[in-house]
C-alpha cells in the first residue's frame, strides 16, 4: 500500500495472523498464492461487523434449532453436509462440532443484518413506493 491509496475497509493487514488456527492456515495460503486473500479478508470483516451488530444469538443446543440453523444454510448457500456433523466440522476446519455451530449462527445473524439494513435503505430511499401495490406513486422528477 502506498501513501496515496485509501486505508483499508477493515483492521485486518493484507496478511494473515500469525495465531491463525493450522486448520485455517492452509486456507489462507491459498488465497495469498491466487492473490485473493485481500478481498477474502475485507468480506469477512464486514460479515463479522454485521454479526456482531446483533444481539449474540442463543447457541442451538437442542436438535430443533440445529435442524433449523442447518436448513436455513443449505436454503441461503446450497450447503449440503453430509454425514455425521462432527466429522464434517473437523473436514471444514473447524476446532470441533460447536465452533461449526457458532460460525453458522454468526452467519444467520449477520445475514438477518444485512437483509435489514437493505430494507431500511429501500424504505429510506422510497424504493418501496414503486411496488406493485404501493398506495403512493413515486415523486415526479
Amino acid at each position: 500500500m502506498t501513501s496515496t491509496d485509501p486505508a483499508p475497509t477493515s483492521d485486518r493487514a493484507d496478511s494473515p495472523p500469525a495465531e491463525a488456527e493450522p486448520s485455517f492456515r492452509l486456507v489462507i495460503e491459498q488465497l495469498q498464492l491466487e492473490g485473493e486473500y485481500p478481498a477474502a479478508a475485507d468480506a469477512a470483516a464486514r460479515r463479522r461487523t454485521m454479526a456482531n451488530a446483533r444481539p449474540t444469538p442463543p447457541y442451538p443446543s437442542t436438535r430443533k434449532p440445529r435442524v433449523d440453523m442447518l436448513a436455513r444454510q443449505r436454503a441461503v448457500s446450497g450447503w449440503k453436509p453430509r454425514g455425521d456433523l462432527s466429522k464434517v466440522a473437523d473436514e471444514q476446519g473447524f476446532d470441533s462440532l460447536p465452533g461449526l455451530l457458532v460460525a453458522l449462527s454468526d452467519s444467520a445473524a449477520a445475514s438477518i443484518e444485512l437483509q435489514e439494513r437493505r430494507q431500511r435503505m429501500v424504505e429510506a430511499l422510497g424504493l418501496d413506493r414503486d411496488q406493485p401495490g404501493s398506495r403512493e406513486a413515486p415523486p415526479v422528477p
